[in-house]
């Protein structure tokens, strides 16, 4: 029996094709059952050279393949899951999708392709575009859409319409938008119509909407209004501005606007109003920074119940704060934490107000309060009175003056009925008290130095003090004289 013959290389393997060479591999030919050596074919190092696979944009990282609607195409678009929208529970289609046909340049108007895009999805976010995205139409979001913009998206109208309507809508975000109107530019005219976010409810509540980080209204009339049927909506950390007012409510009871927060609002055309009131049952604004007054002026409806926390008003060419208009009453208002930069007008209450409330703040020197309504509270104000004269007017019945520091003076007028306690006077005289004016000066008041150096003449109001040498006398009335008694 002769010995096992022991292959020394593949070709000496009965069925092996000869030769082969480095980097081959061997392969099996299905028709004939033979082998054979071949080169392996070259694995693809990048997307484009794969058959069908468009060549990489290199716009973004966070890019990913989508296919074009009605076709087998593929195309690179943003990963917005990538860039954080994932948080929200929801896949975000992109507004310049090239499906959705939306123009970007501003050379077209891209009304329709736009409301396309809102109608059919509620996650949409919209870039920022190469120049602007021209309307001529409101753009309306659906009822719990969420729309995130690219913080300079900038949108821009030219019609006598709202940017966005949110006419009984519920539910919806819009974050992060820019926009205006043009339609003055092209030889429009501007009506109340023309509002960058139009808060509206007719059949239905406008309600539990939010509007965040966004900015403009410039152009048009308000920056946004609410009308109708409103309720608990807010508005957070946006700059509104528009040429009547940044801010427009009218609405009856018992409807609110909801709540306005961290936000700018500013009126721009001569005699504006930052915020304009014309009705509202309770809301809240915190953190507000003005630069045109604000206006409760209680034309249409009742102003009732609105508080206003934190708000800085710059110089303006108009009221400060005014309140009360012909028709109708604000009652049981609230301004906390004011402060009145330098200008030359009022905090104004006219007679229809009642319960009107300033709790804290400074009042710069040239802003004037006047007080003509009933139960009106001043508390913890300090107002400067630089130059000297009258800076405070009190005519109204049933008010408190307490723990206020005046700088000057403060004049009680012959209606004048209420407390005045614990303030601090700064000059002298400190008030001038109008014959029938009915002061009720509990204590607590600080007068400056002497309220006065003899008793030759009438008091200027009850329990004024003069000190005469070492007598102190005080006033039990303002007849004359003779009203003047000695403190044991």
């Amino acid at each position: 029996m002769s010995a096992l013959f022991v292959p020394r290389h593949w070709r000496d393997l009965n069925g092996i094709a000869p030769g082969g060479s480095n980097g081959q591999q061997l392969l099996l030919d299905s028709a004939t059952g033979e082998l054979y050596w071949s080169t392996p074919p070259t694995v693809p190092t990048d997307l484009a050279q794969l058959g069908g696979f468009p060549a990489w944009s290199g716009a973004a990282d966070n890019q990913v393949l989508k296919k074009l609607a009605g076709s087998n195409a593929l195309y690179w678009a943003t990963d917005l899951a990538g860039s954080g929208s994932a948080s929200y529970g929801a896949e975000f289609v992109n507004m310049l999708d090239p499906a959705f046909g939306v123009d970007q340049t501003g050379a077209t108007d891209t009304t329709a392709a736009m409301n396309a895009v809102l109608s059919t999805y509620k996650n949409v976010y919209i870039p920022n575009p190469t120049t602007k995205y021209k309307i001529s139409g409101s753009l309306i979001p659906q009822s719990g859409a969420r729309i995130y913009g690219g913080r300079n998206t900038q949108i821009q109208m030219y019609a006598d319409a709202p940017v966005w309507d949110l006419t009984n809508k519920t539910g919806v975000v819009l974050c992060g938008i820019q926009g205006n109107n043009q339609f003055a530019s092209i030889g429009g005219t501007v009506t109340s119509n023309s509002v960058l976010f139009k808060m509206h409810g007719t059949t239905a509540t406008c309600s539990n909407n939010y509007i965040i980080q966004c900015s403009g209204g410039g152009g048009g009339y308000y920056g946004i209004s609410y009308t109708g049927q409103c309720n608990y909506n807010w508005v957070d950390m946006s700059y509104l501005f528009g040429n009547v007012s940044g801010f427009y409510c009218d609405l009856a009871n018992p409807y609110t606007y909801g709540h306005v927060m961290n936000s700018a609002l500013l009126g721009n055309g001569v005699g504006a109003y930052d915020i304009l009131m014309d009705g509202c049952d309770t809301g809240h604004m915190a953190n507000i920074h003005c630069g045109g007054g604000i206006y409760l002026r209680a034309a249409n409806h009742v102003v009732g119940g609105q508080t206003f926390s934190y708000l800085q008003i710059e110089n303006t060419a108009r009221n400060v704060i005014e309140c009360g208009g012909s028709n109708f009453s604000v009652v049981e208002c609230a301004f906390n934490g004011i402060e009145c930069f330098t200008g030359a007008y009022d905090i104004l209450l006219n007679s229809n107000t009642s319960g009107v409330q300033f709790n804290g703040g400074q009042i710069r020197s040239g802003v004037n309060i006047k007080d003509y309504g009933s139960r009106n509270k001043f508390t913890g104000l300090y107002q400067r009175g630089d130059g000297g004269g009258v800076k405070s007017i009190f005519a109204g019945t049933d008010t408190t003056i307490s723990g206020n520091t005046f700088g000057g003076i403060v004049q009680l007028d012959s209606t004048f009925t209420g407390s005045v306690s614990g303030n601090v006077f700064i000059i002298t005289p400190s008030i001038h008290a109008t014959a029938g004016a009915n002061a009720n000066f509990s204590g607590g008041n600080i007068w400056p130095g002497m309220d006065a150096t003899s008793i030759t003449a009438a008091p200027l109001f009850k329990k004024q003090r003069a000190y005469v040498g070492s007598n102190i006398y005080e006033a039990k009335g303002t007849a004359s004289s003779a009203d003047w008694v000695l403190l044991g």
